[in-house]
């Protein structure tokens, strides 16, 4: 049984994690909102920790490709997301006639994780190396089909699955030649849900570095 310090000090970390996540969000968000406006378009009212840019008034219905200061908007967020933020999409999304918009979607304090295991696959040539190094945080390629749009991915992060069930499900989703299962010692770091992943797959994600004496073969 855990003494009753060692609950608090749980407790205490998960706020400190989600004021810091909030905190970097609204930087995020203040930073991008002068990039909004010096393009000609404003976020929603109120909004501190999101993005958020409704269309619907600004395009004509029919138009389902928007102006091309539309998309260099969308570019610029693109690049100040994957240089300086932690900002996980950038989705500019005008064809359809009932939904247009452009959103940002950050990470959530209700998105961390408190994990015991986390499971990361990877092929056998990359184990020596990670072994030694250790995992990098890295950008990711779209590997979603939850949003509509033309989307594009902005984080770099580590990413592994905190079921066994979920490592088959991995390798089903993605494609290794000679798949090898790492075991990650997640007690040091922050997880969050990885919102890109399907649902039914059990997926978090951290955006640390993790420390090779922090992995071992599963």
């Amino acid at each position: 049984m855990k003494l009753l310090s060692e609950n608090f000090q749980e407790f205490a970390d998960f706020l400190n994690e989600a004021v810091n996540v909030n905190s970097l969000v609204k930087k995020n968000v203040k930073a991008m909102n002068k990039i909004i406006a010096k393009h000609g378009y404003h976020n929603c009212d109120e909004c501190d920790d999101t993005v958020y840019i409704n269309l619907i008034d600004k395009l004509p219905a029919d138009d389902n490709v928007g102006p091309p200061e539309l998309h260099k908007l969308k570019d610029a967020l693109v690049k100040y997301a994957k240089k300086d933020g932690i900002a996980i999409l950038v989705n500019l999304d005008v064809y359809s006639q009932n939904v247009k918009k452009l959103n940002v979607m950050f990470p959530a304090d209700s998105d961390i994780i408190k994990v015991r295991n986390v499971y990361h696959v990877t092929d056998r040539k990359n184990v020596e190396s990670i072994l030694k190094n250790g995992l990098k945080a890295r950008a990711i390629g779209d590997h979603s089909n939850s949003f509509q749009g033309d989307k594009v991915a902005t984080y770099k992060a580590v990413f592994g699955v905190y079921q066994t069930g979920g490592i088959k499900e991995v390798m089903d989703f993605f494609r290794f030649d000679d798949p090898v299962v790492l075991k990650i010692k997640p007690k040091s770091y922050t997880w969050y849900d990885d919102p890109l992943m399907p649902m039914y797959v059990p997926s978090v994600m951290t955006y640390e570095d993790i420390k090779p004496e922090d992995i071992s073969i599963k």
